[in-house]
């Protein structure tokens, strides 16, 4: 067990990822299909952009900006009333 895992594990709410890896490793048949695994529990993945790599590379799997990350939150939660 770690603080993430057990952290995630018991969560009841919406759960957010905003994965960012190598463009091979993002491109792996395993990390789609995990991917897959983790939106079929309800989770929502914000996709990876597409543009230079930490490895120097060009491809899909840059850190979605900010802005694109805070979209995605802006309009998941839009019209909800919190206390």
């Amino acid at each position: 067990d770690n603080l993430l895992t057990a952290t995630y594990l018991s969560a009841r709410c919406p759960v957010f990822m905003a994965p960012a890896m190598d463009l091979d490793m993002y491109a792996h048949p395993a990390v789609q299909s995990n991917f897959a695994k983790l939106r079929s529990y309800g989770n929502i993945l914000i996709e990876a952009g597409y543009g230079e790599l930490a490895s120097g590379l060009e491809g899909q799997g840059r850190l979605a900006e900010p802005e694109e990350i805070m979209a995605v939150l802006h309009k998941h939660f839009a019209g909800h009333a919190f206390a």
